[in-house]
């Protein structure tokens, strides 16, 4: 491969002077010398590994320059395909014929002998196309001395062939995050809980096979509606109300909704992320076999259809972003817009509300109306009548459950900076929260106490162990300081071991 004396005398001593101890009661004991040189996990061994690999890969490249070994071609003007080296995967391409094999298994042989590498024949198969006949199957496979396989179900987790029923190929990512959902007791988790496990964990299954493959539209349904009903706390064939429309609680949290992923978007996302890589890589073997295959004639992106000026600039240091000008314009154009200069204002500020993800999810499903107050269950035709069963004369809203009725007047009248709620006249949840942070009000205490006075209503219909209105105030005072005291012993910790890394 051409490397000096020299260098090949350093890595084989690095290979033949290895030795191990053994830890016996916290003292090394004992000189063992491995056979096998160098251990695993050594950071030498993935550099010598891919050393020889480059070896098998010139060998396979030779021969196939030599007309040898003739390859697989995708399709008309395609380039041959040889073999595809993955890790310590090997799949090698040649014709159906007696020559050809005995010439890769020849190639094998020279690299097994330079490297000291063997063929692991119990983990070797041989895949033929439909169209090779029995006997050529039977005698390659004599030649060779590895079973056939009919078909390769899984490679890397992925379907290494598929047919025409694309839904059953991939009906394992459903299976997945069914299987996923039913290992989650959902009754002990609340909204807030389910909606970190739905973004870390659920929507992060189907995330490899999007990364490559275009889900079916019916699949994405059904592992949207598996999510949905698990969100909305949906067990078995009992049904349970959907409040908010799906598409609109996958609208970013900026919008103020939930910020959950539409799968068929995303799976769009990282499509195009591989299409990305083939505009940028137009060297590679990866780029010259799909173009023959599927846009011999054009560019992959034949136009930014839809685009928006926003969309070439970065929003993070308000400059143009210039791969992407360079990868959509010709040479001319790209020099043009990236001459045009840009306002380096930063953009808009915005709330952030840290508060305890419980209470702040149940805020937002009081702004969004998708609490069982009962004018919410009567609009959906769940019950005959909206009236309040505690003041007994209006409708039970969820700004009347919450702020508005009569019976709440001791608790609000106790509670500091909202004693005259006829200042802050809201029509909704969400206004009230708006008035109460123009008045520079306490927005986390009125949060902390709706969200008592709703457990205290909903254990009206639960038990008869009910706390007095008296001690509401009390309860969610508590449970504010609570919060505030493990916030700020975050933030002196923060302040305590200051930066990590410093540049």
């Amino acid at each position: 491969m051409g490397f000096t004396a020299h260098w090949i005398n350093l890595m084989m001593l690095c290979v033949k002077t290895v030795t191990y101890s053994i830890l016996v009661n916290g003292e090394p004991k004992g000189m063992i010398i491995p056979t096998r040189g160098i251990r695993q996990g050594d950071p030498l061994s993935p550099f010598l590994f891919l050393l020889c690999t480059k070896s098998l890969n010139g060998l396979l490249n030779n021969a196939a320059h030599q007309g040898h070994v003739k390859g697989y071609s995708l399709c008309r003007n395609s380039p041959p395909l040889t073999h595809l080296l993955f890790a310590d995967d090997s799949l090698l391409f040649c014709r159906a014929t007696i020559k050809e094999s005995q010439r890769v298994l020849d190639i094998l042989d020279v690299y097994g002998k330079c490297s000291g590498q063997q063929i692991n024949r119990s983990k070797t198969t041989i895949f033929f196309s439909k169209s090779t006949k029995v006997d050529s199957r039977n005698q390659i496979k004599l030649a060779l001395r590895v079973p056939e396989i009919i078909q390769y179900e899984k490679y890397l987790g992925l379907p290494s062939l598929m047919g025409r029923n694309k839904k059953a190929s991939f009906n394992y990512t459903k299976e997945r995050v069914w299987k996923k959902l039913q290992g989650w007791k959902e009754k002990l988790l609340s909204q807030a809980r389910r909606e970190i496990l739905i973004k870390a964990v659920i929507q992060a299954i189907p995330i490899s096979t999007m990364s490559y493959f275009k889900l079916p539209v019916g699949l994405c349904l059904e592992i949207k509606s598996l999510i949905r009903r698990f969100w909305w706390g949906q067990k078995g064939e009992r049904r349970k109300v959907h409040w908010v429309k799906w598409d609109t609680l996958c609208l970013p949290k900026k919008e103020g909704e939930m910020g959950f992923k539409d799968l068929a978007n995303f799976n769009d996302a990282f499509l195009a992320k591989q299409a990305w890589r083939l505009l940028h890589n137009k060297d590679s073997l990866f780029y010259r076999v799909f173009k023959m295959k599927f846009f011999p004639n054009c560019n992959i992106v034949p136009g930014f259809e839809d685009g928006r000026v926003s969309d070439l600039i970065n929003p993070c240091i308000r400059t143009w972003d210039e791969n992407l000008v360079h990868g959509l314009f010709l040479p001319e154009e790209a020099a043009m817009v990236l001459s045009i200069p840009l306002s380096h204002t930063p953009v808009e500020e915005k709330i952030i509300w840290p508060f305890t993800p419980s209470v702040r999810n149940f805020m937002w499903r009081a702004c969004k109306e998708a609490i069982p107050t009962k004018h919410n269950l009567l609009k959906r035709k769940i019950l005959n009548e909206d009236k309040c069963e505690h003041c007994g004369v209006e409708s039970e809203t969820t700004a009347h459950a919450l702020w508005n009725c009569s019976t709440m007047d001791e608790i609000w009248e106790s509670t500091s900076g909202f004693e005259d709620r006829s200042q802050l006249g809201a029509l909704n949840i969400m206004d009230l929260i708006n008035l109460t942070h123009e008045k520079r009000k306490n927005v986390d205490l009125l949060a902390m106490v709706m969200w008592t006075i709703w457990h205290q209503r909903n254990q009206l219909h639960a038990s008869s162990n009910v706390f007095p209105k008296a001690q509401v105030l009390q309860q969610a005072s508590q449970a504010l300081t609570k919060f505030q005291q493990s916030q700020q012993s975050l933030t002196n910790h923060a302040a305590a071991t200051g930066p990590q890394h410093c540049a």
